[in-house]
C-alpha cells in the first residue's frame, strides 16, 4: 500500500529449519507459538534425531549454538495462504548438516506440485512461474526462467500425475519421484532418477550494492 517493492518466499512445510542459537529462539518464542521445547528436533551433534528439553535448550544455546534443529511449529493453513498469494514464490531455503536437517533442500518443489496443482490450489502455469519466472524476475536472471531464444536450456521434464517428493524428516535427502530428465546448459545432468552429470551448473551468488 505505502509502494514499497517487496515480495517473499515460502517452502511447502509446516516446520522451520534454523540452528539453535538463532534469534528465532530467543526468549519470549514458546509463548508466541503457544507451544513447548517439545517441538523442537535436534538434527546432530549427540542429540541426534532426539526432541529437545528444557535442559538439553539451555545446554546447547550456551554450548554449541550452531546445532542444526527443525521446529514444528508452523501452520499448514497459513503456509497454504502465504503460497497462493501473488506477492509469494516459492523457495526452498535448503539447509542440512551432513545427511541431516529439513526434507525442504530435496522435496519443496515436487511438493508443491503434488499438493498444490494436483488438489487443485494452484494452476500449473501460477505454480511454474512461482517456481521459474518470478524468482529469476526478482533477482535479474535474464536467462533464467523461462523457455525462450537466447535463455539457457534449464529444464525439467516430469510427470504431473506421478510427481511428488519422497524426502521425509528422517531421511530428509531421498530423491523425488516423476522426474524423468533434468537438462542444465542444454545437457543432462539427471535420467530416470540417476545422476549423469555433477560438473553441470554452478552456484550463484549476490552481494548487495
Amino acid at each position: 500500500r505505502d509502494g514499497i517493492d517487496m515480495m517473499c518466499d515460502c517452502y511447502p512445510y509446516d516446520a522451520f529449519s534454523t540452528n539453535i542459537g538463532e534469534t528465532t529462539y530467543d526468549d519470549g518464542f514458546l509463548q508466541s507459538y503457544k507451544s513447548d521445547y517439545s517441538h523442537i528436533e535436534l538434527c546432530d551433534g549427540p542429540y541426534a534425531g532426539q526432541r529437545c528439553t528444557e535442559e538439553i535448550f539451555c545446554k546447547l544455546r550456551r554450548e554449541a549454538p550452531e546445532t542444526l534443529t527443525v521446529g514444528y511449529f508452523m501452520r499448514e493453513d497459513d503456509v497454504d495462504l502465504a503460497l497462493m498469494s501473488n506477492f509469494v514464490m516459492l523457495g526452498s531455503d535448503g539447509i542440512l548438516s551432513g545427511r541431516k536437517g529439513h526434507p525442504r533442500a530435496s522435496g519443496s518443489f515436487p511438493r508443491f506440485i503434488s499438493r498444490f496443482v494436483r488438489t487443485g490450489k494452484l494452476s500449473m502455469s501460477e505454480a511454474i512461474n512461482k517456481m521459474s519466472c518470478m524468482a529469476a524476475e526478482r533477482i535479474g536472471l535474464k536467462a533464467k526462467g523461462s523457455l525462450r531464444p537466447g535463455a539457457d536450456a534449464d529444464i525439467v521434464i516430469f510427470d504431473p500425475e506421478r510427481i511428488e517428493d519422497r524426502a521425509t524428516y528422517a531421511e530428509p535427502l531421498l530423491p523425488p519421484a516423476g522426474i524423468d530428465r533434468v537438462l542444465i546448459g542444454g545437457r543432462t545432468a539427471r535420467r530416470d532418477g540417476e545422476v549423469q552429470s555433477v560438473a553441470l551448473g554452478r552456484a550463484l551468488r549476490f552481494g548487495r550494492d
